[in-house]
Parts: structure tokens; sequence; C-alpha cells
């Protein structure tokens, strides 16, 4: 009989214990690509991991321990970095699960519920109960994550597992924004200045000023002032003289 599928936590992400990890079958129903082992090696007293001669499956372990004194913050980066890889991927889900499924597993799940999807520690405690009430983690760990600031927040189309695998970073935008801010840009701003600025001011200035000023000075000085003044003194001077 089969075992029972375990609820997600989210749509591409599960929480889980050693008995999970070790169903291959279950982990194909699940299609489960990815696997965090948050336990240290197996000759420390961790678990294993079962199937990583497998090309389908990538593994990254964490060697943490379910101690007060183990520093779980510092194996958060590590722990985001893989798991952001697999949500982007989208080609298959992953699992996060230490021992018993209880504390580590459900530790790193809270972190990279704060650190990514812009939660509360709260409500990622919320979240990860409903998925799997026997949840528990220490003390320690809690407080540990009470530090935790968002660094990234995952859009609701990514955290449901709808969202499409990216090529490269330029492509976070939807195509459609994309393209609406291009052609916007150009054609409006090149014609729209161009053309107004160069008619407008050329011919009102050269035309109106150069005749106005010519023509008007000229003829008008030039003749009133000549004919007038030669004739009428002549003739009028010498025959009064007699």
């Amino acid at each position: 009989m089969a075992a029972p599928a375990p609820k997600s936590l989210l749509s591409w992400l599960y929480v889980g214990d050693k008995q999970l990890a070790k169903d291959r079958a279950l982990l194909r129903r699940l299609n489960v690509r990815y696997i965090l082992n948050a336990t240290p090696p197996l000759t420390e007293g961790g678990v294993a991991n079962f199937f990583e001669r497998e090309r389908d499956l990538t593994y990254l372990r964490l060697p943490l321990r379910d101690s007060n004194t183990e520093r779980l913050a510092a194996h958060v980066p590590g722990a985001v970095e893989f798991l952001e890889r697999a949500r982007i991927r989208a080609d298959g889900a992953a699992l996060i699960h230490c021992n018993e499924g209880k504390s580590r597993s459900c530790a790193l799940a809270l972190a990279y519920l704060v650190k990514t999807h812009g939660k509360t520690l709260a409500e990622a405690q919320a979240l990860l109960r409903a998925a799997r009430p026997q949840a528990d983690p220490k003390a320690a760990f809690l407080e540990q994550l009470a530090s935790l600031a968002p660094e990234t927040t995952v859009t609701a189309a990514e955290a449901d597992g709808s969202h499409k695998r990216k090529a490269d970073e330029d492509e976070d935008e939807p195509p459609a924004k994309r393209a609406a801010i291009g052609p916007s840009i150009g054609p409006s701003i090149g014609p729209s200045r161009g053309p107004p600025i160069g008619p407008s001011r050329g011919p009102p200035v050269g035309p109106s000023i150069g005749p106005s000023i010519g023509p008007s000075i000229g003829p008008s000085i030039g003749p009133a002032a000549g004919p007038p003044i030669g004739p009428a003194a002549g003739p009028s001077i010498g025959p009064v003289a007699k």
C-alpha cells in the first residue's frame, strides 16, 4: 500500500522526515527533484542521501545538529539559494528533511518563507503548521529566526507554483511591460521636439526683418532730398538780382 502523500508547504515545496526522504516511489509521485538534507554526514549520525547517484535528483546537505547551540542562521543563505534555484527552474518539487521532520527542516522552511516570501515569523509558522502539524522547531532556532529580515518578495503567481522558467534577470518583468516601455519613449520624444523648433523660428525671423528695413529707408531719403534743393535755388536767385 502506497504511503499517503504529505501536504505541501507551497505547491512545489515539502517538509518531511527520513522516511519520506528514502521513499523513492513517493518522491516520484510528488515529482521531487531537489532534496535539502538538514542533517550531518551519515558518519556523524546524520541521514543518508539515499538516491544521490540518480541524475534526476539534486541534493544539498546542510550539516545541522538538533542542538540549542547550533548556529542555524549560518546555514540560511545556502538553504535559500538552493530552494530559490528549484523555484525558478520550475522543473520539479523540492523537499526539506531532517531525521524526524520536526525541528531542523521546519526551521529552514520558516527561514525560507521569511526571507523570500515577505512573511513574518508568525505568518510563516501558521503556514507550516497547516502543512505539517507535527512541526516543532527548537526555541533556540526560533530566537535566531526572529532576527531575520526579508530580502525579496515572491509574487503570488510564483508562490503558488505557476511561475515560468526565467532565462536571465532581464526576464523578471512581464513581456508586455517591457514592450510598453521601449516604443513609448523613442518615437514620442523625437518627432514631437524636432520639427516644431526648426520651421517655427527660421522663416518668421529672416523675411520679416530684412525687407521691411531696407526698402523703406533707402528710397524715401534719396529722391526727396535731391531734386527740391537744386532747381529751387538756381532760377529764383538770377532774375531777382537784375
